[in-house]
């Protein structure tokens, strides 16, 4: 247990870090984080780091701005 809380927070802390260097984007971030992941890992990567973007988002770490033309990532 205490190896995956280390794992979510070293995660946690690469987007951030991500978000504040300049990615807005999902995209972004999946190809900065996981540039080896074809097909369904990419798939089930993408939906990993969408639960991390929701949980910074609530702990107000990074905002996150919906619209019709997708979602950006800002920094808090």
């Amino acid at each position: 247990a205490r190896a995956l809380l280390a794992h979510r927070r070293l995660r946690n802390s690469q987007i951030v870090e991500a978000v504040n260097g300049g990615a807005q984007r999902l995209g972004e971030l999946l190809d900065r984080m996981y540039p080896t992941l074809r097909g369904p890992l990419k798939f089930a990567a993408r939906l990993t780091l969408k639960a991390h973007i929701e949980y910074l988002e609530g702990e107000r770490v990074i905002r996150v701005r919906r619209g019709v033309l997708g979602t950006r990532l800002l920094p808090a």
